[in-house]
This record gives C-alpha cells, structure tokens and sequence, in this order.
C-alpha cells in the first residue's frame, strides 16, 4: 500500500466528500442542461465553458483519480486521472488565455509527460512554433521543448539561457529547477538525480507552480501538494530524454512522501503506458469526452501583438468548434461568436417537447438527433425506456 494512501484519503473525504465522484457528474448534469436552456433563449454565451469550470473545478478528476489508485492498489488511474484532468485544463487555459506568452503552457507540457500524453505535447508545445522568446519560464519551457523534439540548436541556447537565469537572484526552487533542466541536457545523472531530491523536497514552497495548477484556495492546495505531480513530470522528462541511453537506469526516484514510488514502478513494468479517460461523460454528453481526444485539440497558434507573439485564444475557441461540429457531435452551432441552436435540433424539440432536457434527455448529438427523429415511435414518455440508433448499438436516449 502506497505510504500516504490513508493521509491522502482521509484529506481527500474532508473535502471532497465521500460521494465526490457523484457530484462532480451532478455539476455537469446542471451544467449542461442550463446551457441547453441557454441555447434556446440565445443568452448561451460563456455556459459552454461553465461545464468545462465544472469539471475542473477543485482538480476533482484528478484527485479522484489519485485517491482510487491508493484504494485499490491500481495506478492506472492515477494515470488517468491525471490526463483527462490536463487534457481539460489546457483546452480552459488556451481558449481562456488569449493574448498570454506562449510559455502558458509550460507546467501542462510538463503534467503531460508526467501520465505520458506526448501527443499532447504536439498540441500545446508544437515544434513548429519554435522556442519562446519571452515570458518568466521561457527558459525552462524552451529546455522541454528541446528536448522534446532533440533540437540541438534550441538545447544549446536554452542552456546557456539557463546559465544567465542561474546567476540571479531568484527562489531556490527555481533555482534549483534551473540547475535541474541544465544537469539534464548535459546528461550529467548524480545532477539530475541531486535535482529530483531538492526539488522534491521545496515543492511544497513553490508559490507560482502550486497556485497555477491548484488555484488559490489552501484546503485545495494541501491535498494537490500530498502528491508531486509536477517532480512526477521532470522525473518522466529525465527518463524519456535518456530513454536510449545507458545512463537511463541510474536515474534514481527522489525519497520523498510526496513522490509515489509505486506509480513510476507500474510505469516501468508497463513501458510508460498511453493514459485514457478516467470517467466517461458520454452518457451526460458526448461533445464533452470528444472535445479532449487528440484529433480534436487544436495545436495553439500566435498572434502579433507589437514586437511579441501572444496566445490565439479566439483562433484555439474557433477551431475546437469546427473540429466538433464536423464530427456532429455538438447539438449547436457557433456562429459569429453566438451559440446557436440548429434546425435539426429545433425540430426535434417541437416534435418531442416533453423530452427536453430539464425532462430527462440526455444531451446528445446532431447525428443521434436524426436518428431519434427517425426511429422513436413508442413508448418515448414512459421512465426507464431506451432507445437504440439505427444499428441497434450505441444508446442515443435515456429517460431517466
């Protein structure tokens, strides 16, 4: 049994609560349906992204991720905790951040590595952006991305940028961090495994790292802090940058509380597997799960703003749209920066009025729509009736 599993439970009911996982579906049942009212009035504007606060709020996928991994024993879901919690926070962040440095990226590239989403990196990190050039962290960020993608010329300026940051005065962690990031590219292993144990043991006094993934509020903070996702991360940066390299076994897991020794040894044995969903919203909404797999992620794009490059916030929004409206999976439209409703949707809530969402229909999408359209003849108003799509598979409806 991992060392902090009773601690982290025990802290995770306080504030969670024992029924988490159930409210966190309550939220985004709420949260849908009020934005299916929106729609309707043509007053939706900012409750689509009111469901994806809902699911972040409080780093609860995450945590419940975390807290069943310590209850059964299986690390997988930790893993997958940590992804879809990522997966959402970026899509949030880029849409949210437009006109930020490209270096608003850099701790979610780093949680990416840390449950091994490298497709994610080529999202939020592309390589075709190239290195930042401003930004408080575009030294570090700029070290990942060389060693992300062995850009030798980026690895080099990077490092010598890290040399500069070295020599001022900043906070030991990140400090440390730096030194960290340097000892790494330079493939010098008792620095790297120095730096994994110090910044393990300071991450918990890490102000600007600490607030950016778990937000201002301390109950929050004390949990998020139990288990060291971010020293998780560099730790997996270090093992796939060596990953063909002799050294690669004398990286050594810091000794540390906060450091989950069981769930890099799963990692090991399982070759760092690929993460999936840890909870599936499909039966709320299928856009909601989509909207997070990698074909649907827009890479992040730059605008210029004076002598800089700054985040395409409305260009990241824009595109996430097209990509779900063409695989019909949103039941409205975005047009002009309006959500709307479309006419197959309309017709089908004249045709079914009692079968609305506040009702019980579960929001769906534009294809499933036609199909209902086509096959619901019976029984649509009785409790407990379900309904199947064209080719008896998949549930398209559910009266609850």
């Amino acid at each position: 049994m991992v060392k902090a599993a009773k601690s982290y439970q025990q802290k995770y009911e306080k504030i969670m609560g024992e029924s988490g996982e159930d409210e966190l579906w309550s939220d985004i049942e709420r949260a849908i349906a009020e934005f299916k009212k929106k729609v309707e009035m043509g007053k939706a504007d900012g409750y689509f992204w009111n469901m994806y606060f809902n699911l972040l709020r409080s780093n609860r996928l995450m945590f419940a991720g975390i807290n069943k991994a310590f209850i059964t024993g299986d690390m997988v879901y930790m893993l997958n905790g940590i992804y879809q919690e990522n997966r959402f926070n970026c899509i949030y962040r880029n849409r949210a951040n437009s006109g930020g440095a490209q270096t608003i990226n850099f701790i979610e590239a780093v949680i990416a590595y840390s449950c091994n989403d490298y497709k994610l990196l080529e999202k939020i990190m592309p390589f075709e952006a190239g290195p930042a050039s401003y930004g408080y962290s575009a030294t570090y960020y700029n070290m990942v991305y060389a060693m992300t993608y062995h850009a030798d010329e980026v690895g080099k300026k990077a490092q010598a940028e890290l040399s500069t940051f070295m020599e001022k005065k900043r906070t030991q962690f990140d400090l440390k961090l730096a030194k960290f990031f340097y000892d790494l590219y330079q493939k010098d292993v008792d620095g790297v495994n120095c730096g994994l144990q110090e910044l393990c043991d300071l991450m918990g006094k890490c102000k600007w790292i600490n607030e950016h993934i778990y937000g201002l509020d301390k109950d929050i903070q004390t949990l998020g802090k139990m288990v060291a996702i971010f020293i998780h991360g560099l730790y997996h940066i270090a093992m796939k940058f060596l990953e063909d390299s002799p050294l690669l076994d004398k990286i050594k897991m810091p000794e540390h509380k906060s450091f989950i020794k069981e769930y890099e040894e799963f990692n090991i044995e399982k070759n760092f597997p690929e993460p999936h969903n840890l909870i599936n919203f499909d039966p709320i909404a299928k856009f909601i799960n989509l909207s997070i797999k990698t074909e649907m992620i827009p890479k992040v794009s730059f605008s210029k703003s004076g002598r800089t490059y700054v985040n395409d916030g409305k260009r990241f929004e824009k595109t996430l749209f097209d990509n779900l409206q063409k695989s019909k999976a949103l039941p409205f439209e975005l047009k002009e920066e309006k959500y709307k409703l479309p006419a197959v949707y309309k017709e089908f809530i004249c045709k079914y009025d009692g079968l609305s969402l506040e009702n019980g229909c579960t929001f769906y999408s534009l294809e499933e729509l036609d199909a209902m359209n086509k096959d619901l003849q019976v029984n649509i108003y009785q409790p407990d009736t379900v309904a199947v799509g064209d080719d008896g598979g998949d549930l398209v409806f559910l009266m609850k």
